[in-house]
Parts: structure tokens; C-alpha cells; sequence
């Protein structure tokens, strides 16, 4: 980013933010839009299109600061990295007069809504991604000496609120619950669905988190956990968790799955003797509750009731699949 600054005078900070938005922060993405075209000898197919072939990141970073003018700039404050950054991404929001995600998300302004294509918006879509405000503020936060001021702009002073008390005896906090959907959406699952309250998945996901990025482990909400979070890349996946299967969770003693697999097998069971001859009367439980059933409907011929049999099972069956892979899914994120 520094080199970008020295061959551009654009500040380091702003080509910082703007990487984060547009390729998450990777080096194979070129800075105009993202797309890993690096050494490939294309040139980039989104908006704007036509740009390169690039060799190097900083290359097509230079290019992509220029052909927007932003190497012309003298001042630059926070107030023109705003401005910047949503001249860079496209003035959409604005005839749509809602705040623009790409500045605002993961705050307070922003009000739902998102490109999720170029031009082509979505009203009902909610940017997971932060908005390059949120970044600002909290690298500002983390390191003062981070100021996004050039050339005698005044730097803005932005002082720490103060953490928030979560911890043992929170419940249905607002904040705590921001912190929950943030931890999710970078990969730490095992936060659970985020409700606002504390406890053991909350600590499990914090502890995860530090141990991933290096912070004492503390399973709390530390000065540390909340400068390093809405920064923070994805959670890296491990090969083993990749490759997880439903037979690996059974022999790991998972419940869900294990009470998962023991449906699939009763349903298999109960469907195939619904269908045979004379099955409701080996299965005491299923033929007492049918046969309350047979005085309500007495006009259903006897062999319709194997049917019926064969039918609810079947339904406990995909039902019990589903939830089986939905957990085994939930280990592989």
C-alpha cells in the first residue's frame, strides 16, 4: 500500500479500504473490481472493463487510482476518503436516496439494500461486507497514528466509546448481538444463531477467534477482540473440516447427527413394512394410533394404509437427512 502511496500520492490508508471492499484484502484480486486476472494476459470483464493485462497488483493499482484522478489530488481528509470511495464504487445509492453500502455498512446509517451485480440493484439484500466507514473508524481506534489526512488536511480525532460490558448475565443485548452476527459471518459457527445473549457459544467463538488471530485468550470481549474484529479475515478452514463426513460425526459422538442417522434407519425400517403385507401388525405403537385414525376415515381401503405408512416415513427420512447435512455442513464452515 505504501508503494502505492509513493508511485501515486494516494494515501496508503485509502487504497487500504478500498482493497478491503473490493477483493477482501487478496493480492490475486486487482484493485478495480477484484477479479484475480493477475499474469493471466486478460483484461478485467466487470465495470470497468477493458483494464489491463496487469503483471503485478501494484500495476493494475496504479491504473486503477488513475483512471479515476485520484493521483491528482492534493488534500485529503476523511471527509474526501468518503467522497472517494463512493465516487470509486458509483453515486447508485444516491438516486435511490438511500445511504450507499459500500460506505456505510455493518453500521447504524446503513438501511439495507445492494448492487449485487453491476447495475443491477437488490432492495431486499443485506451487505454482510463492511462499508468502508466501519473500516476507517475502527483502524482509526486501533492505531492513532492512522489519520487518512494529507498535505495539511486537519485530521479528524476519533475517541473510543468504550467497550461494552458483555459477559456472564448479558441477555438480549443489541451489541453483544452485533458481535455475535460479526463472528458468524467471518466462520465462527460454533457462536450459534445470534441472540444477544452470553454464554458457552459466545465464549467457544471468542476463544476460536483469538486463538486464530493471535490475541491472548481470554474468551471475553477484550480491547484487543474489539480492535481486531470487523478487520479480521474470514476463519481458515482446516483440510480435516473440508472433508468432514456424516460417518466422522457419528464416531465423534455428535448427537444431532447420531439422532439424525437412527431416524433414517427407523424410517427405512417403518416405510418398508408399511408397504408389506400385514406390517401395521407387527408395529404395536403405529397400529394404535391407526386405528383411531381408520374409524375417522373408514372409507380408506386397508391396503392404503401401507401407503400412508410408507409415506411418513419417507417424510422423516428427508427430514432427518436434511438436518444430518445441514450439521455436517455447519463443521465444514
Amino acid at each position: 500500500y505504501e508503494e502505492v502511496e509513493r508511485a501515486t500520492g494516494v494515501p496508503w490508508e485509502f487504497v487500504a479500504i478500498l482493497h478491503d471492499r473490493e477483493a477482501s484484502g487478496s493480492f490475486a484480486g486487482v484493485l478495480h473490481n477484484g477479479e484475480k486476472i493477475l499474469g493471466t494476459g486478460r483484461k478485467t470483464a466487470k465495470v470497468p472493463k477493458g483494464r489491463g493485462p496487469f503483471t503485478t497488483w501494484l500495476e493494475a493499482a496504479v491504473d486503477a487510482l488513475r483512471i479515476k484522478g485520484l493521483d491528482k489530488l492534493g488534500e485529503w481528509s476523511v471527509e474526501r476518503c468518503l467522497y472517494e470511495c463512493e465516487r470509486f464504487n458509483g453515486f447508485g445509492y444516491r438516486y435511490r436516496r438511500l445511504p450507499s453500502a459500500y460506505l456505510w455498512a455493518g453500521t447504524s446509517v446503513y438501511r439495507g439494500g445492494k448492487f449485487v451485480a453491476d447495475g443491477k440493484f437488490d432492495p431486499a439484500a443485506q451487505d454482510a461486507q463492511l462499508g468502508v466507514a466501519a473500516t476507517m473508524r475502527a483502524l482509526m481506534v486501533a492505531a492513532p497514528s492512522i489519520t487518512f489526512a494529507r498535505d495539511g488536511a486537519q485530521p479528524i480525532k476519533v475517541a473510543s466509546a468504550g467497550l461494552p460490558s458483555f459477559g456472564p448475565g448479558t441477555w438480549n443485548d443489541a451489541g453483544l448481538k452485533a458481535v455475535q452476527e460479526l463472528l458468524r459471518s467471518k466462520g465462527y459457527a460454533s457462536v450459534g444463531t445470534p441472540d444477544g445473549d452470553w454464554g458457552r457459544n459466545t465464549e467457544a467463538a471468542l476463544e476460536d477467534f483469538q486463538q486464530q488471530n493471535g490475541l491472548p485468550v481470554t474468551a471475553r470481549y477484550d480491547a484487543e477482540t474489539a480492535a481486531a474484529l470487523p478487520t479480521a479475515g474470514p476463519r481458515p478452514i482446516s483440510s480435516a473440516r473440508q472433508n468432514t463426513t456424516s460417518a466422522d460425526m457419528r464416531a465423534a459422538g455428535s448427537p444431532t447427527v447420531i439422532g439424525a442417522f437412527r431416524a433414517k434407519v427407523a424410517a427405512t425400517a417403518v416405510g418398508g413394512l408399511g408397504l408389506a403385507q400385514g406390517a401395521l401388525s407387527q408395529i404395536d405403537t403405529a397400529s394404535g394410533y391407526l386405528a383411531s385414525l381408520r374409524t375417522l376415515f373408514s372409507d380408506i381401503p386397508p391396503w392404503a394404509w401401507g401407503l400412508v405408512v410408507f409415506a411418513v416415513a419417507a417424510l422423516i427420512f428427508a427430514c432427518s437427512r436434511a438436518a444430518e447435512r445441514a450439521a455436517v455442513e455447519a463443521v465444514r464452515r
